[in-house]
C-alpha cells in the first residue's frame, strides 16, 4: 500500500494551506478530523473521499520520488485507457502507443532516459497532426500519451479513481 502524509503534501505547497480556506488541503484536514498527526499515513482512497480524484492525482506529487515507477505505471495505463480514441482516428498511427510502451519499460528499468524522451518527442508530433486537423479527443488522447498525464470526462475519472485506489491504497 502506498499512502502519503499531511507533511508530505504540504512540502509541495497545496491550495488551501490557509484554514478556513474550505479547498484543497484545508479540506482534506477537516474531513480527517482533528487529531490527525503529520506523519499519520494517508490513502489515496481517502483523498480520493474527501477531495475528489483531481487533488488524488495531485497528491502523487508527495510520493512521486519514492514511488516513481508505481505512478509512471499508472499514468501509462491511464493514457492507455483512452488511447482508442486516437486510434479509431489515425488507425496507422502507433506513435502515441510506443510512447505509452515507452512509459512503462522505463518504468521497469527497460530503457533509457533518452529512449523514454525519444518516445514522448514523437507522441508529441502525433498529437500536433491531430491538433492540426481538429481539436478532438484524439488529439486528447495523444497528449495525455505523450505527457503521461491523466485525461478527464466522469466515465474517466471514475474509471482513474477506483484503479488509483486499487494500487495505491
Amino acid at each position: 500500500m502506498i499512502t502519503t502524509t499531511l507533511k508530505k503534501i504540504r512540502s509541495h505547497s497545496p491550495c488551501g494551506l490557509k484554514r478556513g480556506s474550505s479547498e484543497g488541503y484545508d479540506l482534506l484536514r477537516k474531513n480527517l478530523g482533528k487529531g490527525y498527526g503529520d506523519d499519520t499515513p494517508i490513502k489515496f482512497s481517502q483523498i480520493v473521499e474527501s477531495n475528489g480524484l483531481d487533488d488524488a492525482l495531485w497528491c502523487l506529487v508527495s510520493v512521486c520520488h519514492e514511488h516513481e515507477k508505481e505512478v509512471r505505471l499508472l499514468a501509462a495505463d491511464y493514457a492507455e485507457h483512452v488511447l482508442h480514441i486516437f486510434e479509431s482516428k489515425y488507425p496507422g498511427d502507433d506513435r502515441p502507443r510506443k510512447a505509452i510502451q515507452a512509459a512503462r519499460d522505463y518504468a521497469n528499468g527497460l530503457i533509457t532516459k533518452n529512449d523514454l524522451y525519444a518516445a514522448r518527442v514523437a507522441a508529441e508530433a502525433a498529437a500536433w497532426v491531430a491538433a492540426e486537423v481538429a481539436w478532438t479527443a484524439a488529439w486528447f488522447a495523444a497528449w495525455v500519451a505523450a505527457k503521461v498525464t491523466w485525461a478527464v470526462g466522469d466515465t474517466e475519472k471514475e474509471f482513474q479513481a477506483k484503479l488509483l485506489q486499487e494500487r495505491f491504497s
